[in-house]
């Protein structure tokens, strides 16, 4: 995903982020960025969060 993707779409990761974070269950990767709670790696990084 872009950076600079659509913020209007409600599929886009600002959208999820902001749900997972309102839902207090935003994952922080190592990189320091927080993502939804779905997602297997990093928006930014993509580094894998290594969940089984």
């Amino acid at each position: 995903m872009a950076l600079d993707e659509d913020a209007s779409n409600p599929a886009s990761y600002w959208n999820q982020l902001a749900e997972s974070q309102a839902a207090g269950t935003a994952v922080t990767c190592r990189c320091g960025e927080e993502n939804p709670s779905h997602y297997d790696t990093c928006h930014f990084c993509q580094h894998p969060f290594g969940r089984p």
